[in-house]
């Protein structure tokens, strides 16, 4: 068998490949790596799911708080807007005038009772008062016409067409007599200015008058105070020396504590109703004196002081004149003397006892 002839390149390459792997062994280092890969990919998406989890955890917490804020907003506007409605009617009730029903513009306050208006309301309704008060009287016509003015005021104490005024509070259901005149309250001015500012300021009330801006002079037409004590000096002097004693009468049969005084029968016209008006009178009389500005004047400090106890004075003449006709009745009814008591007399304004 002739011999093969076998190249030479060729048995030197086949002679340097190396021996090639078992199958099996390949095939463990394929499923290894396919593992590992398969492992990676589901660690991955494994920490995308977490990722989107946690993402979504987020975006709903983040919802829930979003909700929950518009919800808090919503009952915070809804909480804001009762309080200001609670608050637009407090402040409508609490600042309305009495007599226009509108927000106070200017307030003034009677000192008496606490009341508080309008400056223009208030001063509309003690010119009211005023021509009330004069329009029954035999006066000149353009003294009890509207408006009332403080020259027309002036000339009606001069003249002695009056003696004094008579004002009220306009609350019906409170009636007091004013004396003196109603004070600003600037404290009330500020705080309604304020509250004006935020839910609209109302409509001006207070009448058109120059004298507004001087604010001694505002109740110029209302409140006369040319020589008050002046006047009301002559008052007590006429109306006393005008007084007579007489005879009073007291209720009969009236339920009393033993040895107390019972009322005055005022169905006596001529002596116990007469001297309870002038009681009265001097009551009334003691309190506008006592009401008297004296703005620092310390010459009308004294005049007022004067006058003032000499009205006192008058008083306990008055009511030793009361107990004195109680003790003489009550004598005449017992069939006993009265001893050791005397009447009090008037002399020149001042009383005296014997």
């Amino acid at each position: 068998m002739p011999a093969v002839r076998r190249s030479p390149c060729n048995s030197k390459t086949k002679s340097a490949q190396a021996p090639s792997a078992p199958p099996t062994i390949l095939t463990d280092r394929c499923s290894d790596d396919l593992a590992q890969k398969v492992t990676q990919i589901l660690e991955f998406f494994e920490g995308e799911v977490i990722r989107s989890r946690e993402e979504a955890r987020a975006a709903e917490e983040a919802r829930v708080a979003a909700e929950k804020t518009k919800s808090d907003a919503k009952e915070a506007e809804e909480r804001i807007r009762k309080r200001v409605q609670l608050f637009t009617t407090i402040h409508a009730k609490a600042v309305k005038c009495c007599m226009c029903g509108r927000c106070i513009d200017r307030p003034f306050t009677v000192v008496k009772c606490g009341h508080t208006f309008c400056y223009g309301c208030l001063k509309k309704w003690f010119h009211r008062c005023l021509l009330e008060q004069v329009g029954w009287r035999d006066i000149p016509a353009y003294l009890k016409e509207a408006p009332m003015t403080a020259a027309k005021l002036k000339e009606l104490f001069e003249k002695k067409y009056i003696y004094m005024t008579w004002y009220t509070c306009p609350v019906v259901t409170c009636q007091v007599s004013v004396e003196r005149k109603p004070i600003e309250v600037a404290i009330a001015r500020q705080m309604i200015g304020v509250v004006n500012s935020i839910l609209g300021a109302p409509t001006c009330q207070v009448d058109s008058n120059s004298l507004l801006q001087h604010p001694g002079n505002i109740w110029a037409d209302v409140f006369y105070e040319d020589d008050l004590d002046k006047q009301y000096r002559h008052m007590f002097q006429s109306t006393v020396l005008s007084f007579t004693p007489s005879r009073l009468k007291f209720l009969p049969n009236h339920t009393t504590a033993a040895g107390a005084q019972p009322p005055l029968n005022l169905t006596d016209m001529r002596g116990s109703h007469s001297f309870m008006v002038h009681q009265q009178f001097m009551q009334k009389l003691l309190e506008l004196v006592d009401a008297i500005d004296i703005n620092g004047d310390d010459e009308v400090a004294v005049t007022r002081k004067k006058l003032i106890l000499d009205i006192q004075e008058h008083r306990r003449y008055l009511d030793r004149l009361l107990d004195y006709e109680w003790l003489r009745q009550h004598a005449e009814t017992t069939t006993s003397e009265v001893s050791g008591t005397s009447l009090p007399i008037v002399v020149n304004t001042m009383v005296l006892t014997p």
